[in-house]
């Protein structure tokens, strides 16, 4: 964008200075023939005594006058309006350099926060991955079997058990890789990190490890999604894995209870 604004700035610029050099042109033009006009009126306003003598007549009729004069007022109007596009192309080039300052400013204040965040993963030893990495949550989703509750639940009971099966699934992962939660919402590309003064914070996913701070309409497709990313780091074999998949089909069950 800032590139096409430049060019656009560069074409209105040099089209203005054509302009100004044409009317310059037109205007010396007009010039010198008022003052051929004007030189010839006072040649031929000499007293009639001495055209007399020099028996000349005059150069100039009314009408080759007339016709001078309407010339003249022609190139007026032409130099009028090529003034008039000259103002205008001045204000397009202004406003075109005023939209390319803006755009510059953006896209170094965006590089400059996106700067931010990656120096600050790298400085917590957090490799820059190019692709987010494969979800089974999703897949998951589709192939909950349905189970017949029979309980009315409230808004409060299903907030219990998000954060009950997410704090499950985080504290799985963290103890099997050693890392912390930043680490874990890098790694699963679900939750947002932030450059808190220079500190990475996961602010959004702290909010849900607590029922005090979770939302009251939770996005409960994130915590599926993440305990869908820790399930498909376990073996299948794995005790734990099988107590968090019967865990995660429970709440998917009571999630598609309570939601529809």
């Amino acid at each position: 964008m800032s590139t096409s604004l430049c060019s656009l700035l560069i074409v209105a610029v040099q089209e203005s200075k054509f302009n100004s050099r044409k009317v310059q042109s037109n205007f010396n033009s007009t010039t010198e023939s008022f003052d051929f006009i004007q030189a010839s009126l006072i040649e031929n306003r000499q007293p009639m005594n001495q055209l007399s003598l020099q028996n000349v007549m005059p150069t100039f009729t009314d009408l080759d006058i007339e016709r001078f004069n309407h010339s003249l007022s022609k190139k007026n109007l032409r130099i009028s309006h090529q003034k008039n596009k000259i103002v205008k192309l001045e204000s397009i080039s202004l406003i075109l350099f005023g939209l390319t300052i803006i755009s510059l400013f953006t896209a170094a204040r965006m590089y400059r926060k996106h700067h931010r965040l990656i120096s600050g993963l790298q400085k917590h030893g957090l490799p820059v991955m190019k692709e987010s990495p494969d979800m089974a949550a999703e897949l998951l989703i589709n192939h909950v079997p349905t189970v017949e509750t029979g309980i009315n639940l409230s808004q409060n009971d299903i907030n219990t058990m998000l954060v009950s099966s997410l704090k499950e699934a985080v504290n799985i992962w963290l103890k099997i890789n050693d890392q912390s939660l930043v680490e874990f919402a890098y790694q699963s590309q679900i939750w947002t990190i932030t450059n808190d003064n220079g500190s990475l914070r996961v602010r959004s996913l702290e909010r849900y490890l607590s029922i005090d701070k979770i939302p009251k309409n939770p996005r409960w497709k994130n915590v599926i999604k993440s305990i869908g990313f820790v399930l498909s780091t376990l073996d299948k074999d794995d005790h734990r894995y099988l107590k968090l998949n019967e865990m995660f089909h429970e709440l998917s069950a009571k999630l598609e209870s309570f939601y529809g």
